[in-house]
């Protein structure tokens, strides 16, 4: 992975992080069933640990309005 954020690298496994906050996210990304590191190294190549961040907050703003539309659960 090419360093995003200056030259502060973190190391896991064998595998090089731009930050701290990246190799954490991998881990959070690596925990969840059917994900493994091939997949989180292609999420964290895609986006940045920030953006990934943004990413999450969205669908999980975005459920909760799915969740509040009376409409849609009046027609089950």
């Amino acid at each position: 992975m090419k360093p995003k954020y200056g030259n502060k690298k973190v190391t896991y496994k064998g595998k090089t992080f731009d930050s701290v906050k990246e190799k954490e996210i991998f881990l959070k990304l690596i925990g969840v069933s059917g994900v493994g590191p091939k997949m989180g190294i292609a999420v964290l190549t895609t986006l940045s640990a920030d953006e990934f961040a943004q990413v999450i907050a969205t669908a999980d703003d975005a459920w909760d309005d799915f969740e509040d539309n009376e409409e849609y659960w009046d027609d089950y």
